[in-house]
């Protein structure tokens, strides 16, 4: 590989050109990125799609290089539709979560937690590892970068935090080790044919310049 590097000019690697594609490419896939309520669960994930996608997301900015996560892995659907629809039924109880109801009410899926994700990963923040704020903020850039792996793959991805509202249920399921904490959950598929993703509305007040 290193002799093959040497035959190539560094005109070619570094031009402006290619620095200007690569980084089109960059920006394309995060803004064409929507979460996808609606997978289709037959349509399997390849391993080393999401080996790759892990292995690239790793690569995260972390504080101290503390690299404070912890991903567990799942193509168990009727586990997923479990956990889905037990935790659904009592979201639909508390009024908190109505905007929320309504908003999947007519959505497709089976259940609207997992949208019938056949692949899901569970990211705890090791505490062990976690430098501060429980590695929340690493873990959130490193989630952030999982997602645009996977719409880089043509894969589509939500997501999940809203289980932490009756993480007992997830924990009936999966074992939440000894200085684990859970952060959020990612469902991960191929989108289904009848998914339609809602447009983009970007707020326009978001960003104050100070000089």
């Amino acid at each position: 590989m290193l002799n093959l590097l040497k035959t190539i000019p560094k005109a070619n690697i570094f031009s402006s050109n290619l620095q200007r594609s690569f980084s089109n490419s960059v920006f394309d896939c995060i803004k064409s990125r929507r979460s996808c309520r609606g997978f289709d669960p037959k349509k399997k994930v390849k391993r080393s799609d999401i080996e790759e996608i892990l292995h690239v997301a790793k690569h995260s900015p972390t504080a101290m290089h503390s690299q404070p996560w912890k991903v567990k892995i799942t193509t168990d659907a009727p586990m997923l539709r479990r956990i889905g629809t037990t935790i659904f039924e009592k979201i639909k109880k508390d009024k908190q979560f109505r905007g929320f109801c309504q908003m999947v009410k007519n959505n497709t899926a089976s259940e609207p937690i997992f949208y019938d994700a056949p692949l899901a990963m569970f990211i705890y923040s090791d505490l062990k590892r976690a430098r501060s704020f429980e590695g929340a903020l690493d873990i959130g850039i490193f989630v952030g970068n999982i997602l645009n792996g996977l719409e880089s793959k043509g894969l589509g991805g939500i997501p999940v935090g809203i289980i932490k509202y009756d993480l007992p249920t997830v924990e009936s399921e999966i074992t939440t080790g000894e200085n684990e904490k859970f952060i959020v959950a990612i469902g991960c598929g191929y989108t289904s044919k009848d998914f339609k993703p809602s447009k983009k509305n970007l707020r326009t007040d978001d960003i104050e310049w100070l000089d």
